[in-house]
């Protein structure tokens, strides 16, 4: 392992497939793990601001009319 990292840092001729694709790999990875956490933020804001709302869903009668 030591061997191969000193070869990449030693390596002049510019980037290859395999580096490009460990970048893009690395990119998608974090990109994932960003949107998860923003999900899991927008999920509970929109919750709350459902529950702020003056009348929602869970207050609708089954005829389908609501109790506002």
């Amino acid at each position: 392992m030591k061997k191969f990292v000193i070869r990449l840092i030693g390596n002049d001729r510019g980037l290859t497939l395999p580096e490009y694709g460990i970048g893009l790999a690395l990119a998608i990875g974090v990109g994932v793990l960003a949107l998860g956490g923003l999900a899991n933020e927008i999920t509970g804001t929109m919750a709350g601001a459902g529950l702020q709302m003056p009348c929602d869903a869970s207050t609708a009668t089954a005829a389908g009319g609501t109790n506002c």
